[in-house]
């Protein structure tokens, strides 16, 4: 998940750049172990609380709410991809 992470940061102004491995990992691991939506935001908040924890006051409330909305905005792309990997297995 931190490989992921760190890609989305190096390519955030080109998320174009991030479709082949969103559609692998939706496809190879999410969908395997069937990642429902609902699951996101548990998760999201458990990172944003992990950088917390790990960056301590480095990670202030507008990095919060900066990766906050950067990892919703992910989670969305996801989901949309997983939705059509489960209907297409229907």
């Amino acid at each position: 998940m931190a490989n992921a992470i760190l890609a989305y940061c190096k390519n955030i102004d080109n998320l174009d750049a991030l479709q082949t491995s969103v559609e692998a990992i939706a496809k190879k691991k999410h969908v395997n172990v069937k990642v429902k939506p609902e699951y996101y935001p548990i998760v999201g908040q458990v990172l944003l609380t992990a950088m917390q924890d790990v960056l301590g006051d480095v990670v202030n409330e507008q990095v919060l709410n900066a990766w906050e909305e950067a990892y919703s905005f992910l989670a969305v792309v996801f989901i949309q991809q997983e939705k059509e990997l489960y209907n297409q297995n229907s």
